[in-house]
């Protein structure tokens, strides 16, 4: 038993859980329990987990060198156990478990052996079933206290618990104790204390002996029927032993998939019911009964009312503080098991831990352990966790070879390995185990059994990726029948095969089959609950409509994809202080990236990234960003609903809703049925049970049809080109001619405009105008730029080659153009998703763009104040905000940033680069931001979060220091006066562009700016470094005042060159042509030197 001990220990150890100090003490590692218990005995000294103190469980380990320790540390000797734990102190435990040597070291600490138990027995009540050596010890001291010894061989009463645990454990041969629920009735009606033993002995063990034998259901079911019979031609009338045939008799017949296996537990669940009212201690049977009733729901797709059996079971445990350990620990293993069923996996990790805690302290905890730990490893493999899930089954598969090759825990232990080995791509060795796994059910269970049903659904998957389409279909068919043999039309593993069979039928392109097997998925996933079957489905759906061209209505299904992975991955946040969210999302990455994708090719770019951001949300770096919330902190709705989708969106969630809510209330009838009977009902609540039943089929197939009418009917309409493209205002171009003649220093208009596959680029000089033509596809840019745009934002990436290919596209068909002009400066107007391309990040091969021309947006909002007169003086206002706000996270390079750019003249700063003044966190209110307007300050310099949601400007905010929120709406309309301002600086992220649902740019915080009279804005792209950040500020001002004629756009460039080459740029470095010069010295001999720590685009190209 202690190697048995020590082995599940070290599987606990290859989970990843401590081993707390019980644990530590009933594992007999002495070092583990000085090391957690320095000077802190009469705290832990109490029980703990499963009910025993650190000294019982060294006892139940037989570690003497443990209780030694403990018993010259002063622990006291007769501290009780908790309710729960069957014997009241560790002498208790050495007399039963024979522990003779402890038993003196008890004996000599001074234990009381006339403590008595819950039931008011002391040892001597119970004499006969005290192990023989430890009575010879302790006769004596009976003696000295002048208390007769019984003469009897073994005491009358019921059966032993202890006793009976450790019978059966040794009939049982090591098997699989899958039907502790059998072993369970017995122990709790011998602890009840009825007076029927013959029946017990001879009946209930036969039974469970039977069946925990290699799982003979049949033996088993023929055993209990006779039993029945015999017991109810006996003693006919109410009897909790007749009962509890009953019970043993369904549940045999629950695993051989008869049909009156649920009526029988309910008839002995409603018999037990009856006779707990006059026996208390029935109880214990009682939630047993309803413990397999909850399972009999469960396998039937209704996990509502299963949930709230298995709650009622727990609850009667706990608050009657009845049934073993091993009860206990099923009650918080099916919770859990169910959580995970439904994806509300923070709950099940904690219901599983339970579970196992419970089991390391009860009896037969060897076998019932591993099921916990095999549990517990399904739940880590959901969760990502793939590593840590990986090596626990390979553990568990060594462990269960041991019990025998017709072992079912060890055919599931074959099924989830296949499964952790798929995930991993080695698909060859999991259709291994999968095969193994197969032949191992059919030879321990009934064929076609729920159990070969699911695995036969996980083999058809791997068949599907090692590219066996029609195998992985036929076995699919196969599976679907099995499973709904078993769980009905109703349940997520319906949903699943449904679902699978649809994904199969997409494939090989039978969309009217797919259509039909992913709705039906779809709706069974939705009416069960089970999110984890959910998502699929809908992804799976949104797949077809884009096969079928309705891009728009694939992006609402996909959209509730991600919602409902968002919704499971918020659990995850909760496990293992969030560690897995990030992997968590990795796994189920082909929902966001294809619903970024049909974003792209809609060109609603801020949308797209702001899914694909969602990839990233836990995968904090080393320094903060700005715009980024934290992790668990999420916005309400991660993927919102933009108003051109609302119609759409208000449909589906009215019939998703209805179908969801009557088939909850639909499940609340049959549970009330179930509890009381048929003749429990009212004639209104039984005529509503047979409504319902026609409502949730109705739903079904309403569910279906609003599927239909998406790739039928319904199409999303982009905002008419005419209007995009009138806003651009093509034939006033020449009339900017003058104005660029007028500016200068080689500055000249770039017109992007995609129009009918076609990318057409006007070129306007002070002296000419030129247009060049690129053929591509408008979907295909989006796509390519949501693509570069990840990335850029990936400061470990290389994005050269994808740099290179968009200066092929977008200068190079110019590159002479601009050479002949003398080009130094590119305003540049864009059209569609060319305004979310950062334009410095081209790579011509050489040099990145911006280490050739200066880059300016140029927008209409701006173009009458091209040629105002720029103030050389800057003063500069700073708000900003450096502590962490809600669901943002701290921004603590912000307080330096703004340190270093202002110079407070009146504090004589003389740390700062700019005169001005700073208002930061608390101080940066809205009214602070007027202030500052009001003051006329040249410069006003915004260091905060800035969150764009699309929709209207009164989603999108600013976030003041304040932690108030305040909107593109309150800006536009609450009269802030920009009139004033030379520079507008928001280093904050996506203050650029965003665009609106119905594909029509919402202006971002930049234009908005420049409409309300700033004659230049600085703003982001994209979520920038919060660090780098600061720097680059900082370099920018210092450039402008150290040279006060330097354009904004020239100081914003050399501030970037100095990031990208880690030292600030020497004279102008800007070539006047679009070309490297020619070489006219030998190249440097040596390595070149090594790349500057801010040279990735990520850090300087998203401003502009």
């Amino acid at each position: 038993m202690q190697e048995n001990r020590r082995e599940a220990g070290a599987l606990l150890r290859a989970r990843g859980a401590a081993v707390d100090v019980y644990t530590a003490a009933w594992l007999g590692d002495l070092a583990e329990v000085k090391r957690r218990l320095p000077r802190r005995w009469l705290k832990e000294a109490k029980p703990g987990r499963g009910g025993y103190t650190v000294l019982q469980q060294a006892v139940r380990g037989g570690a003497r060198d443990v209780v030694a320790w403990l018993i010259a540390a002063g622990v006291r000797v007769d501290e009780p156990a908790d309710w729960v734990a069957p014997e009241p102190t560790a002498l208790w435990l050495a007399a039963n478990l024979g522990r003779t040597e402890i038993l003196d070291m008890l004996l000599e600490a001074g234990a009381d052996p006339t403590v008595r138990d819950r039931h008011g027995r002391t040892v001597l009540d119970l004499w006969g079933r005290v192990d023989e050596r430890a009575r010879d010890q302790l006769a004596p001291r009976f003696r000295q206290l002048g208390l007769d010894i019984p003469e009897v061989a073994i005491a009358s009463g019921p059966p032993d618990k202890i006793k009976l645990e450790h019978d059966w454990a040794e009939a049982a041969g090591g098997e699989q104790l899958q039907e502790i629920a059998l072993v369970s009735d017995v122990i709790q009606v011998a602890a009840a204390g009825i007076d029927d033993p013959d029946p017990l002995t001879r009946g209930y063990e036969r039974v469970a002996v039977r069946c925990a034998r290699e799982h003979a259901y049949l033996e088993t079911e023929r055993a209990a029927d006779d039993q029945l019979r015999e017991r109810e031609a006996l003693a006919p009338g109410p009897s909790v032993v007749t009962s509890l045939a009953r019970h043993n008799l369904g549940r045999a017949r629950f695993h051989l998939l008869r049909d009156d296996a649920g009526a029988l537990l309910e008839q002995a669940l409603r018999e037990l019911r009856a006779l707990a009212a006059d026996d208390g201690w029935v109880l214990a049977a009682v939630a047993i009964a309803i413990d397999n009733v909850g399972q009999v729901l469960q396998r039937a797709g209704r996990p509502v009312e299963a949930e709230a059996r298995f709650r009622e079971a727990l609850g009667i445990r706990e608050k009657e503080r009845i049934g073993t350990i091993a009860d206990l620990a099923r009650s918080y293993g099916q919770l859990g098991a169910l959580h995970t069923e439904l994806g509300r996996y923070a709950e099940a990790e904690r219901e599983l831990t339970k579970a196992l805690s419970l089991r390391m302290t009860g009896w037969s905890e060897e076998q019932e352990v591993v099921t916990s730990l095999n549990n517990l490893a399904v739940l880590r493999d959901l969760i990502g966790d793939h590593l840590g899930a990986s090596k626990l089954y390979q553990a568990l598969l060594e462990r269960l070879t041991k019990v025998g090759r017709r072992s079912l825990p060890l055919a599931v232990a074959h099924y989830n390995v296949a499964s952790a080995e798929a995930h991993a791509g080695h698909l060859d060795v999991a259709l291994q185990h999968m095969d193994v796994a197969l032949r191992m059910a059919r030879g321990t269970t009934p064929r076609g059994s729920y159990i070969e049903g699911r695995m036969r659904l996980g083999r058809a998957t791997v068949l599907a990726k090692l590219g066996r389409a029609d195998d992985a279909l036929a076995a699919a068919r196969e599976a679907l029948g099995a499973i709904e043999r078993v769980h009905g039309a109703a349940g997520g593993y319906v949903a699943r095969a449904h679902r699978f069979v649809g994904e199969l039928a997409l494939g090989r392109g039978a969309l009217d089959e797919a259509r039909r097997e992913l709705g039906l998925g779809m709706a069974l996933a939705t009416e069960s609950g089970a999110l984890e079957e959910l998502w699929p489905a809908q992804l799976g759906y949104a797949r077809l409509l884009a096969r079928r061209g309705a891009t728009g209505p694939a992006v609402l299904l996909a959209k509730e994809a991600v919602r409902t992975i968002e919704r499971l991955r918020a659990g995850v946040r909760d496990i293992d202080g969030g560690r897995l969210d990030f992997a968590f999302a990795e796994d189920r990455q082909d929902a966001y990236r294809f619903l970024a994708d049909e974003l792209f090719a809609l060109g609603r770019l801020p949308e797209a990234m702001d899914v694909l951001g969602l990839l990233k949300a836990s995968e904090l770096d080393a320094f903060a960003v700005r715009g980024r919330a934290n992790a668990a902190g999420t916005a309400a709705d991660p993927v919102p609903t933009v108003p051109s989708e609302a119609p759409l969106e208000e449909r589906f969630a009215a019939v998703r809703d209805e179908l969801t809510a009557r088939g909850a209330e639909l499940a609340a009838l049959r549970e009330k049925k179930q509890r009381v009977g048929a003749d429990g009902l009212t004639a209104a609540e039984q005529a509503r049970l047979v409504e319902l039943r026609g409502v949730v089929e109705l739903g079904r197939k309403a569910f279906d049809a609003y599927l239909a009418s998406l790739d039928r009917d319904i199409a999303l309409l982009p905002v008419p080109r005419a209007m995009a493209l009138a806003a651009l205002d093509i034939k006033r171009v020449r009339s900017m001619q003058g104005t660029l003649r007028a500016l200068g220093d080689g500055v000249v208009l770039v017109h992007y405009l995609a129009v009918e596959g076609r990318l057409r680029i006007l070129l306007t000089t002070p002296d000419v105008q030129l247009a060049r033509e690129v053929p591509i596809a408008g979907d295909s840019l989006g796509r390519l730029i949501g693509r570069f745009r990840e990335l850029l934002e990936e400061p470990t990436s290389d994005p050269k080659p994808l740099a290179k290919r968009f200066y092929e596209l977008l200068v190079a068909p110019i590159a002479e153009d601009l050479e002949a002009a003398h080009a130094k400066t590119l305003m540049l107007s864009l059209d569609g998703p060319l305004r979310y391309l950062p334009f410095d990040a081209l790579w011509d091969g050489e040099r990145w763009l911006v280490e050739r021309f200066r880059t300016v947006l140029f927008t209409q909002a701006a173009k009458d104040k091209l040629k105002d007169e720029r103030t050389p003086k800057w003063t500069l206002a700073g708000l900003g905000l450096a502590r962490a706000v809600g669901r943002f996270v701290a921004l603590p390079a912000v307080k330096d940033e703004l340190e270093h750019i202002v110079r407070r003249q009146k504090e004589r700063d003389p740390d700062g680069v700019v005169d001005g003044i700073v208002r930061l966190d608390q101080a940066f209110t809205a009214e602070a931001l007027r202030d500052a307007l009001e003051a006329g300050y040249p410069v006003i310099h915004i260091a905060s979060h800035f969150e764009f949601r699309p929709g209207t400007e009164r989603d999108s905010f600013l976030l003041l220091g304040t932690g108030d929120e305040l909107s593109l709406e309150q800006i536009r309309y609450d009269g802030y006066p920009f009139g004033a301002v030379e520079l507008l600086t928001l280093s904050a992220c996506n203050t650029a562009v965003g665009a609106g649902g119905d594909g029509a740019e919402v202006e971002g915080f930049a234009a908005l700016a420049q409409e309300l009279g700033a004659r230049g804005v600085l703003a982001t792209l994209w979520s920038v470094a919060d660090a780098s950040t600061g720097k680059l500020m900082t370099a920018m001002y210092r450039q402008h005042e150290a040279d006060p004629t330097l354009t904004k756009a020239e100081a914003l460039r050399r501030a970037k060159l100095e990031l990208l080459k880690g030292h600030p740029p020497e004279g102008d470095e800007l070539e006047p042509t679009g070309f490297p010069p020619p070489s006219e010295e030998p190249p440097p001999i040596g390595p070149p030197p090594p790349p500057a720590k801010l040279a990735h685009p990520y850090y300087w190209a998203p401003f502009v």
